[in-house]
């Protein structure tokens, strides 16, 4: 999923806003666009890094729109208190070391909060796509020295078994 195009248009539209964007118009439109694009992918990429961790560690990982909703709860709910809560305003300043970098600083802001929606983005991707880790997870066609009965007729279907037996028979 985090190959999808809206996935990666999001990260895109983050690094370019924030890299560029920012620096020759420093507006509240693009304060507005980094909202949505950040909002739109943290819960892909949270998603993605549990979906992957469970993986290497070969945990089954919960349902992908179950993991997908719980980090867009998350994200929502820390990017509101981010916005609204001083206290939670300084401690994400103080923990992402703004003050420290010379980066930009994190301006409290309520308005910020109608970028909220965005964190529907992932429930939307998942719903449309497989797991983010699933290209990851060997397959019936991927095992140690065979290839699957499947995999092999697809191949002959498709016409790129030139061979006169069994794909399986002829593996060393």
């Amino acid at each position: 999923m985090l190959g999808h195009p809206l996935a990666v248009g999001c990260l895109v539209l983050l690094v370019v806003n924030d890299h560029l964007l920012k620096a020759h118009f420093h507006n509240r439109m693009t304060g507005k666009l980094s909202d949505v694009a950040g909002l739109a992918f943290a819960p892909i990429l949270l998603g993605a890094m549990i979906e992957t961790g469970c993986w290497m560690i070969r945990r089954r990982h919960p349902q992908q729109t179950t993991t997908l909703a719980v980090m867009g709860i998350v994200v929502a709910v820390a990017f509101a208190a981010v916005q609204t809560v001083p206290a939670v305003t300084d401690l994400y300043r103080w923990l992402a070391g703004l003050p420290w970098s010379g980066r930009s600083s994190v301006v409290a802001d309520v308005t910020d909060l109608i970028a909220l929606p965005a964190v529907a983005l992932g429930w939307f991707l998942a719903d449309r796509r497989g797991s983010t880790a699933s290209h990851l997870r060997p397959g019936p066609a991927i095992r140690l020295g065979s290839v699957s009965r499947g995999a092999s007729r697809r191949r002959e279907d498709a016409g790129t078994d030139t061979g006169t037996g069994p794909v399986e028979d002829r593996l060393v």
